[in-house]
């Protein structure tokens, strides 16, 4: 019954294609708004100092996650790029005018059930 439960719930809340396939860096806030797409993450700052991850939603609904990449802030996240493939840690739980709450692994969207 569990292996039916977990194939279910994978079928129905399971990894999309839908996701983040390029990583790109820049210096200022400023720059995000010429290279946003939705298969990009722009990152502020560089590879070993990240400050800011920006990118659409992967709902598709056309809103933008804006997380927090510096330690001394918080709440912050974890970036770790694998070729141009995209890992958060924590999950994101965006909670604006939509509640989209998913993983971003390998630049694969995992919706989170609630």
């Amino acid at each position: 019954m569990t292996r039916l439960f977990r194939w279910l719930r994978k079928r129905l809340f399971g990894t999309q294609e839908l996701g983040i396939s390029k990583v790109r860096y820049v210096e200022t806030h400023t720059a995000i708004r010429r290279l946003i797409e939705d298969d990009c993450m722009v990152v502020v700052g560089t590879p070993l100092y990240p400050k800011w991850g920006v990118f659409m939603c992967p709902c598709r609904r056309g809103h933008r996650i804006e997380l927090n990449l510096q330690r001394h802030l918080e709440p912050h996240w974890q970036l770790s790029v694998r070729g141009s493939r995209p890992t958060v840690q924590p999950s994101v739980d965006h909670q604006g005018a939509y509640r989209c709450h998913f993983r971003l692994i390998d630049g694969l969207v995992r919706w989170v059930e609630d």
